[in-house]
């Protein structure tokens, strides 16, 4: 069934990277996270970026850094490989958000 005309609007870009960047922002939704006021020395900051990568904001940083240690507290991750799963899982359930 045909879409009728004027239903679906098709973004105009400019050149390549706007539509990039358009799609990129669409496809990583910022979830609404509330956090107490954050304290974050530089070293910290340095650590959840080297630990979590520079596409999250310092509140997400924390929020993955607290749902990774409840998880490891709570489960029995030993190996590398579950530690990775366990990084992937905290940041697919922070795009769940």
């Amino acid at each position: 069934m045909p879409i009728p005309e004027g239903e679906l609007e098709i973004p105009q870009y400019s050149d390549d990277a706007e539509k990039g960047s358009a799609i990129a922002e669409d496809y990583v939704a910022q979830p609404e996270i509330e956090i107490e006021p954050l304290d974050l020395t530089e070293e910290d900051k340095r650590y959840l970026l080297l630990k979590w990568g520079k596409m999250y904001r310092p509140d997400e940083w924390v929020w993955l850094e607290k749902l990774y240690n409840e998880m490891m507290a709570s489960y029995d991750i030993q190996t590398a490989g579950h530690i990775d799963n366990l990084k992937k899982l905290c940041k697919t359930s922070l795009k769940a958000e």
